[in-house]
């Protein structure tokens, strides 16, 4: 059998029933969204930053899946790549899921303090627009550590406490 193209498809749509039109369309829309749920795995990021929205009172729980129908996620898309560059160049060692979203959740607090000091509304579509500057934060919370290689130990005390230890 002869491959098919999108004209070949588009052309045929019209002779389609109402139920076979709403099968095809929930078939794309699952194409799209493992297509887009796949690229780099950001869900970890959005989870942390639903977190950390919680905790600080704003709140509106939103699936990874329907978040990549929004406006929002476009912005949030973009910003997450930078996000995740500069974790992986400033702590290479921190890997795993439950490492980089523990590092985004001290990041997304940092970011929401930062944006209410410049009173900004602190909503899940503005730190989606503001996801960017994760980086940017991290260098007005802790100056200079980067530069000097030293980002790994506010992660290494941020652990000790975590585990009740204070050393």
């Amino acid at each position: 059998m002869g491959q098919i193209s999108s004209t070949d498809i588009i052309s045929a749509l019209p002779k389609l029933s109402q139920d076979e039109l709403r099968k095809i369309n929930e078939a794309s829309k699952f194409l799209t969204k493992k297509q887009i749920k796949n690229i780099d795995d950001y869900e970890w990021l959005f989870e942390a930053m639903l977190q950390e929205l919680k905790i600080h009172g704003v709140y509106r729980y939103v699936g990874f899946t329907n978040y990549t129908d929004t406006p929002s996620f476009l912005h949030f898309k973009k910003g997450a790549k930078e996000v995740i560059a500069f974790l992986e160049d400033v702590f290479p060692t921190y890997q795993s899921r439950l490492q980089k979203t523990g590092i985004s959740r001290i990041l997304i607090a940092s970011l929401i303090r930062n944006m209410r000091s410049m009173h900004i509304p602190v909503t899940l579509g503005t730190v989606s627009k503001h996801i960017h500057r994760l980086p940017e934060v991290f260098e007005i919370s802790f100056p200079n550590y980067i530069q000097s290689g030293l980002a790994h130990l506010i992660l290494q005390q941020m652990e000790r406490l975590a585990n009740g230890r204070s050393d």
